[in-house]
């Protein structure tokens, strides 16, 4: 599986960043680096992130939307 656009790591293998990753291919690929965690930092929750099987999304409320972050 292709990296997300948008996709890098901060910390090689610990802590990544990304723009909202909504395509089930960009979902795959956190899932196969062994990402287990997303925090999105937007106004509303995401649909494509609730309820991810292996995943636990966290939601923080912001006034303007931002990026998600992920840690392993």
């Amino acid at each position: 599986m292709r990296r997300p656009p948008k996709f890098s790591w901060v910390v090689e293998g610990l802590v990544a960043a990304q723009g909202r990753p909504t395509l089930p291919g960009h979902l795959q690929y956190l899932c196969e680096n062994n990402v287990k965690y997303i925090v999105t930092l937007t106004k509303t929750k995401p649909r494509a992130l609730l309820d991810i099987p292996g995943f636990l999304t966290i939601f923080v409320k912001f006034c303007s939307d931002y990026c998600c972050f992920f840690l392993l």
